[in-house]
């Protein structure tokens, strides 16, 4: 193998490792500090990547001796292979969208590139000149850089930074001008920890039986997916606009408010999620809240519902505040609930009408009947009857991936919660899984992600409630399901029930053939982000 062809090998690899780790960046929003976090994480990746084309390097320079030839040759191509598969794209939950922003960032990162390929360059224009060792010492820079790359690509995202946000400001404003045009929109804000798709979903299907309803699509909720919602969305006939906000970081809702301007809200939910980012529950609560001060500090007379039952919410409650929950002390509140495998049936409690309402939904779980609840009361808050409402909730269907029953045939069934999981959530499914009392259970879990410190403790305590409810358990991926398996170990639950697999399609494919003489039912229970695989 020659310096040429070697050189276009790195080329090659660089070219896969820019759209692997311009993906990675995306799905981190371009955010500096959450991909330093995905590069933390993964730097023993890096390390061995550039110690596996050094040693190619070293092979190749042997190789100009002829020493070994046949058996260098073939080492050389075992380790460039291994780089090559390691860096080949992969089937993505979310693929990479290639909007300007990725494609500014291309030629950044080409330019940089390109740069570290100039001593390969003078050696190919000056061939004879050169010496030999030169010539290999030409390709270290290469190495270097094609090792580092997702370092690259993070200084390519902040060289561009200035023009990203000269591009952000024109685009927030053009959002912003269009909700001032609109003065009688109403922009509810929904956020929490979790529940906030759904709720948004289940409010909208409500709303949408006397007003037009905008809501953000799918998990549009950082501030320039909301701004692309908007101007591509939002029509002068919306009355009504559904806003859900994400956060990782305390000052993330403060940005969407100042974009958006909510005149309404709800909060679903404050528990313990991206505690890799935010460090604490009250750092969490406080970042939710954002949205609360911020239609305070406008509108003293705004619909504000929040979740009643919250342990960490019931801090932050006063007079201006409606609540919702499972608990009668709410102002809005659910008793009776009677759940089977084919639905829900509830009692729905309004105190400021002093009116109690039956409701039946196909929805299953106390957490999709919480969102439920919410999205109901603030129905009514805007001034909906509940003969209309009642209609609407009986049509509603689960939200996709979230504790969505797909009946494939008469053996099996899955209930799909595969959106990311979190502690209640996991728990919540588990309950769902219980009522098939008469079934096979399994559960597919990869476990849980973004817990911080407490990562291990809860996934423990996961391990703990699927002993007491599973059949079958069935992980994925070893490098996040390890402490779930040692906790199933410590017990005396059956270890032939117990199996690990590397995809997660290959766990669906045991479930399906595994021979029961009972109705299986599959559990699937969270599907890892791209940026944790």
């Amino acid at each position: 193998m020659t310096i040429i062809n070697f050189a276009i090998g790195i080329f090659i690899i660089d070219i896969l490792q820019i759209f692997r780790q311009v993906h990675m960046l995306q799905l981190n929003s371009y955010n500096f500090d959450s991909h330093a976090f995905y590069l933390k994480k993964h730097i023993k990746d890096f390390i061995i990547n550039f110690f596996l084309l050094l040693s190619s390097l070293i092979v190749l320079f042997f190789n100009s001796f002829n020493i070994y030839l046949s058996l260098i040759c073939i080492f050389q191509l075992i380790f460039l292979l291994i780089i090559l598969i390691e860096n080949l794209p992969r089937k993505m939950i979310k693929p990479l969208v290639y909007t300007n922003r990725v494609f500014r960032l291309f030629f950044t990162i080409f330019i940089i590139t390109l740069l570290s390929f100039v001593p390969v360059f003078y050696i190919i224009y000056n061939r004879e000149e050169i010496a030999l060792l030169l010539k290999y010492k030409s390709l270290f820079l290469p190495i270097l850089f094609c090792s580092i790359m997702p370092l690259v690509v993070q200084i390519s995202n902040y060289i561009n930074s200035p023009i990203e946000k000269i591009s952000r400001n024109k685009y927030i404003k053009e959002a912003k001008n269009k909700l001032l045009s609109m003065n009688n929109l109403e922009v509810i804000g929904i956020t929490g920890s979790y529940g906030k798709t759904s709720t948004k979903y289940f409010l909208s299907e409500i709303l949408n039986e006397k007003f037009n309803v905008l809501i953000t699509p799918s998990s549009f909720n950082t501030p320039m997916g909301i701004v692309k919602a908007i101007r591509e969305n939002l029509r002068s006939i919306d009355e009504i606009f559904i806003c859900e906000m994400g956060a990782r970081r305390v000052g993330d809702i403060k940005e969407i408010c100042d974009i958006v301007s909510p005149t309404s809200c709800i909060i679903t939910s404050i528990g313990p999620q991206h505690l890799d980012t935010f460090k604490n529950t009250q750092n969490i609560l406080s970042t939710k809240f954002e949205l609360v001060d911020y239609i305070n500090s406008n509108n003293k007379e705004a619909k504000i519902l929040v979740n009643g039952d919250n342990e960490y919410i019931k801090e932050r409650i006063n007079n201006n505040i409606k609540t919702f929950g499972l608990n009668t002390n709410n102002d809005y509140y659910a008793k009776n609930i009677y759940t089977t495998s084919e639905g829900t049936s509830f009692t729905f409690v309004d105190k400021n009408d002093n009116k109690a309402i039956s409701f039946h939904t196909i929805l299953l779980g106390n957490n999709n009947i919480l969102n439920l609840i919410s999205s109901i009361a603030f129905s009514k808050m805007l001034g909906m009857n509940y003969d209309d409402i009642i209609l609407s909730v009986k049509r509603i269907k689960p939200v996709k991936h979230r504790l969505e029953l797909l009946k494939e045939n008469k053996e099996l069934s899955f209930i799909d919660d595969a959106y990311n999981s979190n502690p209640v959530g996991a728990e919540e499914a588990l309950h769902v899984l219980s009522l098939f009392d008469t079934s096979t259970k399994i559960c597919i879990t990869p476990g849980m992600v973004e817990l911080g410190e407490k990562e291990d403790e809860l996934n423990r305590n996961f391990a703990k409630q699927m002993i007491n409810i599973c059949d079958y358990i069935l992980l994925v991926g070893e490098k996040n399901t390890h402490r779930i398996k040692d906790e199933i170990y410590k017990t005396k639950f059956d270890k032939e029930k117990v199996h690990s697999f590397s995809k997660v399609q290959d766990a669906i494919y045991f479930a399906r053939k595994l021979q029961s003489t009972k109705h299986k039912c599959v559990l699937l229970e969270n599907d890892l982000p791209d940026n944790y695989n």
